[in-house]
């Protein structure tokens, strides 16, 4: 989760990447936060961690991540998603499908639990953060866990739509339950 370039027409602007990205037009002497990865998707300094290339290409800038490749023409003053779209870049770590087949969750390695219903093909996020290991609970097909960082233990009973993070050893979601196979 480094990266560095430097402008091709300014060796004085460097960039340089891990959670986010960071601009200097000094030589790298000083440097101002050009991205925030928990300002959300639709800001235009948002690009997701983990950046692993920066590279300049003929049109501008392009960060390479966990979550896809982020574009700025701007030497990153700003950051568009664009070039995410039709890209199928997301590594699943688990998954599992409800017992009547109505829909498929799945754990995406730093991005989140996604699921796809029946009809719709395409997976949407339901929870961020690491997605990992997912198990439907067979006996009621609406009862979803999920394991993320730290052997924490995720539950949804809304079939994935809302999420119980646990955190507190004596909090119920925070512990195996009997019909998971983990």
């Amino acid at each position: 989760d480094n990266a560095c370039a430097v402008n091709p027409n300014n060796a004085n602007y460097v960039v340089v990447g891990g959670l986010d990205i960071w601009g200097s037009n000094d030589g790298g002497t000083t440097l101002h936060q050009r991205t925030q990865w928990t300002s959300g998707v639709t800001s235009s300094n948002f690009a997701h961690a983990d950046v692993h290339v920066l590279i300049y290409g003929p049109l501008g800038l392009y960060a390479l991540s966990d979550g896809g490749i982020f574009f700025s023409p701007n030497n990153g003053t700003s950051w568009q998603q664009s070039k995410n779209s039709k890209l199928s870049t997301m590594l699943f770590v688990g998954g599992d499908a409800a017992p009547d087949f109505s829909y498929v969750i799945g754990g995406a390695q730093d991005n989140g639990i996604n699921r796809a219903l029946e009809n719709d093909k395409s997976f949407k996020q339901t929870h961020g953060g690491d997605g990992g290991r997912c198990f439907i609970s067979q006996s009621d097909g609406q009862s979803v866990y999920s394991t993320y960082i730290q052997a924490s233990l995720q539950k949804s009973g809304d079939y994935g739509n809302s999420w119980n993070t646990g955190g507190n050893p004596n909090d119920p979601y925070n512990v195996i339950p009997t019909d998971c196979p983990c």
